[in-house]
């Protein structure tokens, strides 16, 4: 059975909630890890998953404005906003953490 457009939109919208909680809970234990002075393999793992969720999150906002019809998706006055700087350029950077 195929969900009414309110409840997809709903659904939608807490997705996208969950992921800007993963995305804040992620950042804090990248800032932890630093920090701590841990700067080895587990923290460029940790930088880059932080990188995934944030493209997740921007693509899931990306989608929740198509369906919503707004034309918004990604707001750089959006605290969570994804950083725009090109994939292939953030995980050099990772890399090179």
């Amino acid at each position: 059975m195929a969900r009414s457009i309110p409840d997809a939109l709903e659904l939608a919208r807490r997705h996208v909630a969950e992921a800007e909680q993963r995305v804040l809970e992620q950042r804090k234990r990248l800032a932890k890890m630093i920090e701590a002075g841990r700067t080895g393999q587990a923290a460029v793992n940790a930088k880059k998953l932080l990188r995934t969720f944030e493209d997740t999150l921007a693509n899931m906002r990306d989608h929740l404005a198509m369906e919503e019809g707004s034309g918004r998706g990604r707001s750089s006055a959006d605290p969570g906003s994804r950083d725009e700087t090109p994939l292939k350029h953030r995980r050099s950077q990772a890399r090179n953490f």
